[in-house]
């Protein structure tokens, strides 16, 4: 189940679970919140319900997305899930939301950026046949000082 995110905190914890002790890719909560405040940008939480076996039914986010659309574009600012709940469609149901509403305001094109090493990621997007439309050299600093190339993907939005 998708819901809109109601705060950055909702998304800054998950991204620091979802990108990991080793990335700098964790945004303050102040600039997310100067995100969610600008027109037309879109966040969303995947929830799936607790352990109702353990006494545990109420709902819980395990993956979010950020979309800004500018002009007849749209963005992908960052997506992301938490590593036990991989591999299970999530990341699909929340892209599949973003380019629903991309395609119901007649956006042309949704970018993305995602890094070079993320096979998985890049797997998921070839799917949905983004095409690489740029190299960005050493664009994400991890913690230990090194960097990781990206590629700016770029996927044709079709009408209704």
């Amino acid at each position: 189940m998708l819901e809109k995110a109601r705060s950055p905190e909702d998304i800054t914890s998950l991204m620091a679970v979802c990108f990991g002790a080793g990335t700098t890719e964790v945004w303050p909560e102040k600039y997310l919140q100067k995100l969610l405040d600008m027109p037309r940008t879109s966040a969303y939480l995947a929830m799936v319900s607790g352990n109702p076996a353990a006494g545990n039914s109420s709902q819980r986010p395990v993956g979010y997305a950020v979309g800004r659309m500018a002009a007849d574009e749209c963005e992908l600012i960052s997506i992301g899930v938490l590593p036990e709940f991989r591999r299970q469609g999530i990341a699909k149901i929340l892209l599949d939301k973003i380019i629903r509403d991309c395609v119901g305001e007649n956006m042309q094109k949704l970018f993305l950026e995602v890094q070079e090493n993320n096979r998985p990621a890049k797997l998921l997007y070839k799917k949905y046949r983004f095409e690489t439309v740029g190299h960005r050299k050493e664009y994400y600093k991890l913690q230990n000082g090194s960097f990781v190339d990206a590629l700016t993907m770029s996927l044709k939005i079709s009408g209704p």
